[in-house]
């Protein structure tokens, strides 16, 4: 039967008072803060793990292609044209996987867009452009430099040499 307006004065001096509604909005708030951090840490490690898997896959690319690279060398390319042509191919393969992701984004993005429309009325899509590019940058510049790098590596070895040998 007591006043709310007054017990929340006669408590504040005790520690801070909170309606039910004020306490179920700010630990909300908390909760989706706390749940921010550990997708940003899971992203960031799912993000190593793809880094790694994409050298992983240029370095294997490159190792298994010696003989062709040989090949293209003695048909008349130069070591360099051979490093720029596994570069571009690598580079394409980059662009394709882009093109695939966006795909799979906005399937997830149009649905959750759905889903926030249904739940509050109004449709929400939020294309953080800023991260879709450093994500990209970073898949450029990650194979293009482990692409040159175990091209480089494989063609070291004089092209008549691997073209002689039998495996």
């Amino acid at each position: 039967a007591a006043d709310p307006a007054a017990a929340a004065t006669a408590l504040a001096g005790v520690g801070h008072v909170l309606t039910t509604a004020q306490w179920i909005e700010a630990y909300n708030d908390e909760q989706q803060q706390i749940s921010a951090h550990i997708m940003v840490a899971l992203i960031g490690m799912a993000m190593v793990y793809t880094v790694i898997a994409m050298i992983n896959a240029v370095v294997i690319a490159a190792s298994d292609r010696r003989a062709e690279f040989a090949a293209a060398r003695v048909t008349g390319l130069t070591r360099g044209q051979v490093v720029l042509a596994a570069l571009a191919e690598s580079l394409a393969v980059v662009a394709i996987g882009v093109l695939l992701g966006m795909v799979s984004a906005t399937a997830s993005i149009v649905g959750m867009a759905f889903a926030v429309r249904d739940l509050v009325g109004i449709a929400v899509a939020s294309v953080p452009w800023a991260m879709f590019g450093s994500v990209v940058a970073i898949a450029v510049v990650v194979v293009g430099v482990t692409s040159v790098l175990t091209s480089l590596t494989a063609t070291r070895t004089p092209a008549i040499r691997l073209v002689a040998a039998r495996d």
